[in-house]
């Protein structure tokens, strides 16, 4: 009970301490690489949440899927960040990747990211040149430097894209370095001759049109007529390059004109592609339709006619004591006021038909002229005067013909522009109604009918 109690700290234990110190850097080191690799493995499943939240990483071929569906639907930017993906995970040959990024090119020069296509046509030339797209991508190219007013880069990519075929093609104008060769020449006459005639594909029957187009091809044989159209063409390109180079572009008022104008030419190309789909006339098809409407192509009667034109009553009466004594075609020269006809005898060279026409070639309009001139006979001079605002008229009917049915041989270019007028008409309806369901439009026609009736009060 008398010991003494020791309340010093004992010393350390120096081989104790030299061991703790050099346990220690190998614990701190151990403890960063489990921190590092916690904190990769979060930020893996961070990114892999994002990338793919159902927790599966998607395979390549069902990228694809989700670019095609995403291009069906006209998300071209979407789609074409989704082919990118579809690049970098599946294992492609030069040949697949070039087209891809082909494909992409297009997708975005459909948006008018024209930068981004242009890099997209170049990746694609990158990594491989094929024969059957080279030719599209030089278009797309320079229609894309054209589209963002780069001319100089455009004359540079064209300095480097003189291919072979061209270099032997004969140059028949330059715009700075861009060249003009007669093929392109008489393609560019080609094209402007097939849109010219696309118009008429409501009144023309394809072969009616290539015959047309063969004949207008022969009006540019001679080199002035050439010449004519390579100054227009010059004059166009020359002028849209310095509107694009003063930004006419980027005036709000060209911008709203060129927006309305594209919807109205887009939706007549749909129109025109949507026709000439459904619509194939053959010639079993314009016999039965000629069969079933003979009487819309039935002659009617008709005349030829000559006229003694003078001012007055007083002079008519003269003009018939002469025609006692002289032939008509003898006084028409000597006394009939219309110079146009009076040299040939009075003769008015076109058919007069009885249809109800009121109109007279050599006349205007009268309501009672027709009805005189159809109750004359052949070859004799009518009784009554014919008055209009250009004077009196004394007429002689040279010839009379009566009404008859016109052949099919006759007659086939009007059937082709009736039973086409049918089926476009038939068409224009069904587009209308199932896309107006399509786009769920409604009309109030209540509000329409209501302002008439306000109006009318």
């Amino acid at each position: 009970m008398n010991a003494k109690l020791n309340l010093t700290v004992p010393k350390p234990d120096k081989r104790s301490t030299q061991r703790q110190s050099k346990l220690l850097p190998v614990f701190m080191a151990a403890l960063l690489i489990i921190i590092i690799s916690a904190v990769i493995l979060i930020y893996k499943k961070i990114d892999n949440i994002k990338t793919n939240p159902a927790g599966t990483a998607l395979s390549p071929e069902n990228i694809k899927d989700m670019a095609l569906k995403l291009e069906k639907q006209g998300l071209n930017e979407i789609s074409a960040l989704t082919w990118k993906e579809y690049i970098n995970t599946a294992s492609l040959d030069n040949i697949d990747a070039a087209n891809i990024w082909y494909r992409i090119g297009k997708l975005y020069q459909q948006d008018n990211e024209y930068a981004k296509a242009i890099e997209s046509y170049y990746r694609s030339e990158s990594y491989a040149k094929i024969q059957e797209i080279e030719t599209e991508i030089s278009r797309r190219i320079q229609e894309c430097f054209e589209s963002l007013g780069k001319f100089a880069a455009l004359q540079y990519e064209l300095d480097n894209r003189v291919s072979i075929n061209k270099s032997k093609d004969e140059v028949v104008a330059e715009i700075g370095n861009q060249k003009i060769t007669k093929s392109d020449l008489d393609q560019k006459i080609e094209t402007t001759i097939e849109q010219q005639l696309l118009q008429l594909a409501s009144y023309l029957p394809v072969e009616e049109r290539n015959k047309q187009k063969e004949k207008m091809l022969k009006q540019f044989s001679s080199s002035s007529q050439k010449m004519n159209f390579l100054n227009q063409i010059i004059l166009e390109e020359v002028f849209y390059r310095k509107a694009r180079e003063e930004n006419l572009m980027n005036d709000k008022n060209i911008r709203d004109l060129l927006k309305a104008q594209e919807k109205s030419f887009l939706a007549r190309k749909f129109f025109e592609k949507e026709l000439s789909e459904k619509i194939n006339i053959t010639e079993s098809d314009l016999k039965n339709y000629y069969a079933a409407h003979k009487d819309d192509y039935i002659q009617p009667e008709r005349v030829k006619i000559s006229h003694i034109l003078v001012s007055n009553d007083e002079d008519a009466l003269k003009v018939r004591e002469k025609l006692k004594d002289e032939t008509f075609e003898n006084v028409a020269k000597e006394m009939s006021l219309d110079k146009v006809t009076s040299e040939e005898g009075g003769e008015i060279k076109s058919w007069i038909e009885n249809n109800g026409v009121t109109y007279i070639p050599g006349f205007g309009n009268s309501a009672d002229a027709k009805k005189i001139i159809f109750e004359t006979k052949s070859g004799k001079i009518a009784d009554k005067d014919i008055k209009t605002d250009k004077g009196v008229h004394i007429i002689k009917v040279r010839e009379y013909e009566d009404k008859t049915q016109r052949n099919f041989e006759e007659v086939a270019q009007e059937v082709y522009q009736s039973l086409r007028s049918e089926k476009e008409r038939e068409i224009h309806t069904q587009l209308l109604n199932e896309l107006k369901d399509r786009y769920d439009v409604v009309i109030h026609h209540a509000l329409f009918a209501e302002k008439e009736n306000n109006e009318q009060d």
